[in-house]
């Protein structure tokens, strides 16, 4: 073969070669996470799903609203602005997606303005599909006007589990509600509850027997007290119907709604007053034997009692090291002490 073959075939290799190396290059910066232009340096740090508002149809089927942190670095020697409600777009192909104004908002993302060869971290946030790819253009304004566009890509297939896990604080509630107040075992309680069981158990104890003792008029020795309320739990426990579903759950905050029917121990008191006048008019007049009497009838008159439904709750929940806990902070946490241990149902 001559050198001259040689050097032909060669350089037909070396272009094949470019070529096959070119193409890697597109293709991985075209999957590439972060971009540039002449103006900002961007990345996407993290994303995750969000309920802002159940009622919106938000994060349902395969479709849900995904939030954005994004940092921009001015790369300037000039202030520059970058609006995440304005300056950032989604593109489905050729179809331009504005960002869900509301949801960024809940986001509480710092203002767009980055001082020279500075960086700040933004969060927006867009509805979009599962399992899809999309080009993130963020155009930052400066004193001349809008600047080139830096583009990124966004593949949410990377976020699905933050996706599957939306609906952990309804569970989160549903779990604490039954394993403290019910004492009925819920293996999400451990994967997904950070509460101080036995202090709450205590508190629910009190409210128990701050209704009971309205109840009976004579009130209620501490003798049948955990007996009492040991009934009424398990009462409880097999009759309550309880449904819950996040309302809202971003940064770590929740809201979830509860619709119950539980049991009002309320509703004791005329059959409290039966037993002791059946007692009155059989027996010597004793008001405290009477009470006796009706004290005796507890489990009996706990069995006939019918569950009703009451208003439905919404609680606010935080969550900390993963794990979820009800905001106390918030004066509707005591509807559940009330409900649920106490037997006050509205």
């Amino acid at each position: 073969m001559s050198k001259k073959v040689i050097f032909i075939v060669l350089v037909f290799f070396a272009i094949i070669a470019a070529g096959c190396s070119n193409k890697g290059e597109t293709e991985s910066a075209s999957t590439s996470s972060a971009g540039k232009s002449k103006t900002i340096e961007a990345s996407i740090e993290n994303a995750t799903y969000m309920l802002v508002d159940n009622d919106n149809g938000t994060s349902e089927g395969e479709t849900g609203t995904l939030a954005i942190d994004i940092k921009v670095k001015n790369v300037t020697d000039s202030e520059v602005n970058v609006s995440p409600s304005r300056s950032i777009k989604l593109y489905d192909e050729d179809q331009e997606l504005d960002a869900d104004s509301d949801a960024t908002y809940e986001l509480e993302s710092a203002d767009g303005e980055i001082g020279a060869n500075k960086s700040k971290d933004l969060k927006v946030a867009f509805t979009v599909e599962k399992d899809k790819k999309y080009e993130l253009a963020i155009r930052p304004t400066s004193m001349g006007g809008e600047d080139e566009e830096a583009k990124l890509e966004l593949d949410t297939s990377k976020y699905n589990e933050s996706f599957e896990t939306l609906e952990d604080p309804a569970k989160a509630l549903t779990a604490y509600i039954e394993t403290i107040y019910l004492d009925v075992d819920n293996a999400d309680y451990e994967k997904l509850v950070s509460a101080d069981k036995a202090a709450l158990q205590d508190e629910g104890k009190k409210g128990f027997k701050e209704n009971i003792n309205t109840v009976f008029y004579e009130g209620v020795p501490d003798k049948h007290l955990d007996k009492f309320y040991n009934g009424f739990k398990s009462a409880l426990a097999e009759k309550a119907e309880m449904q819950t579903s996040t309302l809202e759950n971003v940064n770590g905050k929740a809201v979830v709604s509860i619709e119950y029917s539980a049991l009002p121990l309320n509703d004791l008191s005329e059959m409290v007053r039966e037993y002791q006048q059946e007692y009155l008019d059989n027996k010597e007049y004793d008001r405290e034997k009477a009470n006796e009497y009706a004290l005796s009838k507890f489990d009996a008159m706990v069995n006939k009692l019918e569950i009703k439904s009451g208003n439905d709750m919404k609680i606010k929940m935080l969550q900390e090291d993963g794990k979820w806990t009800i905001d106390t902070s918030d004066y509707n946490s005591e509807d559940i002490v009330d409900t649920f241990a106490a037997g006050k149902v509205y």
